[in-house]
């Protein structure tokens, strides 16, 4: 069985297409899934490729913002 790795933020960010910066203070206030590593007032944030897809899927079903449909005006 193959387990997951987790990626760091710079990663992470290229997957999601945010800055490495943002991720952070994402994971920080807990809005993005994240994993703490280390002690200490500044953690560093590890992530999983898998939980950030899921994130982002939940997100694109939300309602509180809808989608915008490409090729349509509004």
């Amino acid at each position: 069985m193959s387990q997951e790795r987790y990626v760091d933020s710079v990663m992470a960010g290229s997957f999601l297409g945010l800055a490495p910066r943002t991720l952070n203070e994402m994971a920080r206030r807990g809005v993005i899934p994240a994993y703490p590593f280390g002690e200490g007032q500044r953690k560093t944030w590890r992530f999983k490729l898998s939980d950030l897809d899921s994130w982002m899927k939940s997100r694109a079903q939300c309602t509180s913002r809808p989608l915008l449909q490409r090729g349509r005006k509004q």
